[in-house]
């Protein structure tokens, strides 16, 4: 198949930023069993090949989807964005581990066991995030020396335990063994949560907390 040089030029993006610039793009990712998470920092071609997908016939779904809009963004307050992931937490990642574990309690105890787990990574994570919202109001007040990298390391610590839960729910997912489309279908609803809050903290909410954190006028702490 023939592409387009648009097609071309969303082939040669990262994947992060892909899914930053269009809104149905984890969708046409997920479809194309393309690694839109622990590939994020690949190049689109690139991850589209190691997924044996057409990354011609993935980057041209891609550019039929509407870009995001200025109003398809996240909000701008660094303040919101904290709120929105604790909402998201609430009202669709919260209810989703507790529909999976539900059906996994009947038939898979290792599976329901890794669940909780995620549950429990989540509050301690969403109470994290909570503890920024003075920080991240005194960041849109143009204050500096607000935020230590001590914390920044703490989120990077959290989120890179949320992305190895997901893997393994993945991998779950993927058991051809496990033969009930419901818990499937669940686990999945899961992991596109999961992907979602760390799409929104990677592309919207950390780098504004690291520009913060460098603007400190204190020696640079190693990660």
């Amino acid at each position: 198949m023939s592409s387009s040089p648009i097609d071309r030029r969303v082939a040669e993006q990262r994947v992060c930023d892909v899914i930053a610039g269009f809104p149905d793009a984890e969708d046409v990712l997920e479809q194309a069993g393309v690694d839109y998470w622990f590939g994020l920092d690949e190049i689109l071609g690139a991850a589209c090949e190691a997924a044996d997908a057409d990354p011609n016939d993935v980057a041209s779904r891609l550019g039929a989807c509407r870009p995001c809009a200025q109003g398809d963004s996240p909000p701008v307050s660094l303040a919101a964005l904290l709120r929105e992931s604790d909402a998201q937490w609430r009202e669709r990642l919260a209810p989703a581990i507790a529909k999976a574990g539900a059906i996994a309690a009947l038939r898979h105890p290792a599976l329901s066991r890794l669940l909780q787990q995620l549950k429990k990574r989540l509050e301690v994570h969403t109470a994290t995030s909570h503890s920024l919202l003075p920080a991240a109001e005194a960041i849109e007040r143009g204050e500096a020396g607000v935020l230590e990298q001590k914390t920044l390391r703490t989120l990077r610590l959290e989120h890179l335990e949320l992305a190895r839960l997901a893997r393994d729910l993945r991998a779950y997912a993927d058991r051809s063994d496990i033969d009930d489309a419901a818990l499937t279908e669940a686990l999945r609803g899961v992991i596109h949560e999961v992907h979602h809050h760390l799409m929104v903290a990677y592309n919207f909410i950390l780098p504004r907390l690291v520009a913060a954190a460098v603007a400190r006028p204190v020696a640079c702490e190693p990660w």
